[in-house]
Formats: structure tokens, C-alpha cells, sequence
């Protein structure tokens, strides 16, 4: 398991969280077939169990923020490609 993590807490009603976190949950899916990356694999490479993993795509319970970034490092996507909800807008970046 990662240390030191931290749950995504989105802003907005509860129909608009669930949306968001559909989305973003397809935009891994994608990342992860794109690499040919299983979802088994992804999960033992990340440190959490297939069960975890399976939980975490299917929206029952919330990505961590150090999962996402692990996430991204290991199939080589920017960040925001994946969870554009979380990554810093260029904004931010900039200061």
C-alpha cells in the first residue's frame, strides 16, 4: 500500500460527484487497455489488492491522490489525462 495517502474529496452535489468520478474511473479503464495493463496487474504493481483495485474502478470507494499519481507514473500518462478533477489546472503550476 502506498503511505502517506489521502482521499479526493470533489466539491459539488452528490450527482455531479458520481458523475465526475464515472468519468474518471473510464478514463483509467482506458489508460489501462490502451497499455495493455490488467487491472490485476495495475493493482499489484500499486500495492493494493485486486479487491481494492476492483473498488476503486467501480466507484464503490474514492481513489487516493497518491494512488492517481502512482497511477499515472506507471502507465506514462499525464495526471490530468486520467483524473483531470485532481491534477493541477496550469494556473496552479504557475505560481
Amino acid at each position: 500500500m502506498i503511505s502517506g495517502c489521502y482521499s479526493l474529496q470533489p466539491a459539488g452535489s452528490g450527482v455531479t460527484v458520481l458523475f465526475m468520478e464515472a468519468k474518471q474511473n473510464n478514463r483509467i479503464r482506458a489508460a489501462l487497455a490502451l497499455r495493455r495493463v490488467s487491472a490485476r496487474r495495475a493493482a499489484r504493481l500499486l500495492g493494493l489488492s485486486p479487491l481494492t483495485m476492483y473498488r476503486r474502478l467501480t466507484g464503490k470507494i474514492r481513489w487516493r491522490a497518491c494512488e492517481l499519481l502512482a497511477l499515472s507514473a506507471l502507465l506514462d500518462v499525464p495526471l490530468a489525462d486520467i483524473a483531470p478533477d485532481a491534477a493541477p489546472s496550469t494556473d496552479e503550476v504557475a505560481r
